[in-house]
Order: structure tokens, then sequence, then C-alpha cells
């Protein structure tokens, strides 16, 4: 649904063709709500630079209902800005309109997830405007969005909740602000505060003298959330994973090893020196031998990997991980040099991770 140029709706209709799904399109003017308000469909798709695909986003991400619908945006190539605009918007994953195979994939592997609910296992509060684009990703990894509608209200409603989201821009004094009064108060629940890009180094220097926060690029996935929670809860000083994991994002291109089933572009969500979760909503299975081509952290060039996929997570509902749909690969190897160039992309990354 949503408006698709003529190539990518082409590619559409043969895909659902083939895996005898039906679609639904959304009226002239590509008003996504004709669609959603009466159906819940296995997935929302539109060209990523259109004001259907935003509009799309907004009502997925807002109703409980449609939190197993992804997004999934069409472009003409698939690369870091398209990633940008796709993540900025609040879409879930990317196609390329000239590779319909892609396409295929994402809806087979959509196809055969399995209805689910995940059950709260923990609360988050959200406090200030703009976030509640966030919501959709709390439900699906079974925390509780709690909205505060002001900073007192955040402040007395985290005694109770994991970790506070709260908007750099909220009160009018801000979230540093409100967090300042929280540690005053004697609470050490962490807070994310999302900040646009512009003030972020402004909002870390504020920060600075304060305990359990991080600071979040609100152009950035909404899953970077989760992951930075996690980050804040660890005991100081503590890491039970053999090698560290760091958040870092960069389109990948991957592909079973040894096979002519060609290539797929995903994203990565974190990664290590020895590992990297590559987001999908055509995931690997466990077992399975992959080659990967991307950026390492700070570096010149691209590397190719060689690994094994360890384990998977399908869209939609699951209370066990805190990750997007996509799957995790231990890095075994790559072309000469490459490995050690990749880790001492991690090591760089790492450091500088720890200095700001």
């Amino acid at each position: 649904m949503g408006s698709l140029p003529p190539r990518a709706m082409a590619a559409l209709r043969s895909a659902a063709e083939s895996l005898h799904v039906g679609i639904a399109q959304a009226g002239r003017n590509g008003d996504p709500s004709a669609v959603l308000d009466h159906e819940t469909p296995m997935a929302v798709i539109a060209a990523v630079d259109s004001g259907a695909f935003g509009r799309a986003c907004a009502l997925v991400r807002r109703r409980r209902g449609l939190a197993r619908v992804p997004v999934i945006g069409a472009c003409e190539r698939r690369g870091e800005l398209s990633f940008a605009e796709l993540f900025h918007a609040g879409g879930d994953d990317l196609v390329d309109v000239n590779d319909p195979s892609a396409l295929v994939r994402r809806i087979r592997a959509l196809r055969n997830i399995k209805p689910s609910q995940a059950s709260y296992k923990d609360r988050a509060v959200v406090v200030g405007d703009d976030l509640s684009f966030y919501v959709r990703t709390l439900w699906n990894a079974g925390i509780e969005p709690v909205i505060a509608s002001s900073a007192e209200e955040a402040i007395a409603l985290s005694r109770n909740a994991r970790f506070v989201l709260a908007s750099d821009e909220m009160d009018g004094a801000g979230a540093v602000a409100a967090l300042s009064n929280a540690r005053l108060g004697g609470s050490t629940t962490p807070w994310v505060v999302v900040a646009a890009p512009k003030r972020m180094a402004a909002v870390r220097a504020a920060a600075k003298e304060l305990t359990s926060v991080g600071v979040l690029d609100a152009y950035a996935p909404t899953e970077n959330a989760l992951f930075m929670a996690n980050e804040l809860s660890r005991p100081t000083g503590m890491n039970a994973r053999a090698d560290l994991r760091l958040l870092f994002g960069t389109s990948v291109v991957f592909r079973h090893a040894g096979r002519d089933d060609g290539d797929d572009v995903g994203f990565t969500y974190n990664i290590s020196a020895k590992g990297a979760f590559v987001r999908t909503l055509a995931p690997l299975s466990p077992g399975d031998d992959v080659w990967l081509e991307l950026w390492p952290p700070r570096s010149a060039r691209r590397v190719r990997l060689v690994g094994r996929v360890v384990w998977q997570r399908a869209f939609g509902p699951d209370d066990r991980a805190t990750v997007p749909a996509g799957f995790a690969v231990r890095i075994e190897g790559g072309l000469p040099g490459d490995a050690e160039l990749w880790a001492a992309g991690c090591a760089a990354l790492q450091r500088e991770q720890m200095s700001t």
C-alpha cells in the first residue's frame, strides 16, 4: 500500500502473487488510514521519500493493535542516506525497487511468523513531546510505556520503572534539569534523553556530572533507546559478555556463504570485535554461514568478513529480546587483514564512546 513507483509496484505484485498474499492500496492521496482504520495488514510498504511513508509510520507506531505490522520503505538504492531517511521517519526496513527478490524474502519471512503476544515484564516512563514513535518499540519488547505529562509526574512514576525516556525539550527547562531534580531527590532510575543531533553535544555536557544518563540521537532507530537503557542498567564496571557490545549503525551487504542466492542489505544494530547484530525483516537462520561486507568504525575502507549466525529475532512482540528483527553473527574470519581491521575499528569506537 502507499505510493510506490511503477517498478516497485510491479515487484510487489509479483511477490504477492508468488506467495499468495493480497494487496490493499491506499487512496489516490496516499492516505494509509483508509486501509489501516479497517485492516491489520502483514506489512505496510511505501516509497521511503513519499509523504505516505511518514504518515504510515506515524499511524503504525501509535496504535497498539498495529504493533506487529512493520513499515517497509522502497527506494532506488539502499545505502547510508536511505537508511537514515527510513529510521528518521520511523520505518523498519528497506527494499530496492530493482531487486524484487528482497521483497519476496521479507514477505515470506513475515508470513511465517507465528502470532505472539509479549507480556509486560518492565515499565518505562515516557515524558515529552514527539516520543510517541517509541511506544511500539517498548510494547514489542515487553515493556509497558507509562506516559507522564510533566517532569514532576515522570520523577514520581520513575520509582517503579526500569528507565525514563525523556525529550530534551520537555517542560521548557529540559530533561537534564528534571533529571538533576530527580537525583537530588534520591532517584537512581536511568534516564535516556532524546535530543536533536545539533543539541546532543550540549545535552551531554550539561548531563556530564549526573549519573545513569544517556543521550540518544532523535534521528536514530527507536530501538537504540533499549540498548542504551540496558547499558545504563548494568552495575558500574560490569559486563557479563565476553566482548563489549557497541551501538553502531551502518549498512551491511550479506549473503549465505558459498551460495548463489544473491546479496541482501541490512543495517547493523550493535557490534563487537567478535560479532555483529544485523537488523532486517528477512533474518538468516541459526547455524547459517554468512558473508558480510561493511564499513568498520572509523575505517577508510570496507571489509569482507565470514561468520556464523548464532540466533535470530523475528519481527513482532517478544519479551525475551530487546533488539529489532534481525540476526546475530559470530565473526570467524575474513579476507586477509579484514578481521583485524574490524577489531581495530571496534576498539577505536569503544575508546571514543568511553571518553564522551
